[in-house]
């Protein structure tokens, strides 16, 4: 039987630091695997993308508020074990200085992370194509 396609939003939440941005690595906390992530979930019955992405953003990070939403940042489609194939669209959003997450369950630690340091993170190759392709926006 084949798994219904699902969609998903990425949201890289950053915030900038003497002007650079340091970007918010988010550490799972098992289930469907051990490694760092930004936030990412699933796009509900109902909800566009954006919608997704906001209401992800809140869920695991408690983050209503913001300063900017970048749209378009990147969109790959991916096969995993847990969903079969995938549509993800990713955003960046900016917080300001002070914003600090409250995690949800699915996240055990969090980072504040130069663009090296959060790509050296990441597990996965096309997560990092979206944060290259967000801060290559921010420049």
């Amino acid at each position: 039987m084949d798994k219904k396609f699902t969609r998903k939003a990425q949201v890289i939440i950053f915030k900038k630091i003497n002007d650079e941005p340091a970007f918010l690595m988010l550490h799972r906390s098992g289930g469907k695997g051990v490694f760092w992530q930004p936030v990412t979930g699933s796009v509900e019955e109902g909800e566009d993308y954006t919608m997704g992405a906001l209401r992800e953003v809140e869920e695991e990070t408690g983050i209503k508020d913001y300063l900017k939403l970048y749209e378009g940042v990147h969109s790959f489609e991916f096969n995993s074990d847990f969903n079969g194939p995938s549509q993800e669209e990713v955003f960046g959003m900016e917080v300001e200085e002070g914003v600090e997450p409250k995690l949800s369950h699915e996240h055990d630690k969090y980072k504040w992370c130069e663009l090296e340091e959060a790509l050296d993170l990441l597990k996965f190759e096309s997560n990092k194509k979206a944060l290259r392709h967000l801060n290559t926006m921010l420049k």
